[in-house]
């Protein structure tokens, strides 16, 4: 759905409602191909990797057809997600029902991931809520850089949820989160 935020984006894709994930997973898939990535650095350093490339089975020409997004559209956000020069700065609204598909958040969290944007500094994924965004907007929440392995969405323990604002500001005032 189109906002006034959309107008500050380097690039807004306007997937079809529901095809999210898809579009998001043919981008990985596509820096896959590219070989736009470190595999090593990612094998070390991550668990599920395998697992993850294994579940990369939609195409840029498919993902195209699927949520009408144009196949350049897609090359060029892969061209944005993988240039080391750019911060990258994902947003979405877990709470819309009208928007949101069941595995958007895993899709960008993994995608990130695979950029190696999910621990540079500036780069992170912001969580919209649909209500005045209650206290704005919750800041690229990300956990701080001395994490030394990180969880391909998915793996067995690999995603950690906050419970509450309360939660959020304790992790925040501890310093086990970044926002």
């Amino acid at each position: 759905t189109e906002t006034e935020l959309n107008s500050y984006a380097s690039l807004w894709l306007n997937p079809r409602r529901g095809t999210n994930t898809s579009l998001i997973n043919a981008v990985s898939a596509e820096i896959v191909k590219r070989g736009d990535y470190h595999r090593q650095h990612l094998e070390e350093s991550s668990t599920g990797f395998e697992a993850f490339l294994k579940s990369l089975s939609i195409s840029a020409a498919k993902a195209s057809i699927e949520c009408g997004v144009e196949p350049q559209l897609i090359s060029k956000m892969v061209d944005l997600v993988t240039n080391p020069e750019k911060r990258v700065v994902l947003i979405t609204n877990p709470d819309s029902y009208l928007e949101m598909a069941a595995g958007d958040i895993q899709a960008l969290a993994n995608l990130m991931i695979l950029a190696g944007k999910m621990a540079e500094e500036g780069s992170g994924i912001l969580l919209c809520s649909e209500n005045c965004n209650s206290q704005g907007c919750i800041d690229l929440i990300r956990e701080p850089k001395t994490v030394q392995k990180t969880d391909f969405a998915g793996a067995p323990g690999s995603w950690k949820t906050l419970s509450s604002a309360p939660d959020i500001k304790n992790k925040l005032l501890n310093g086990q989160l970044k926002g």
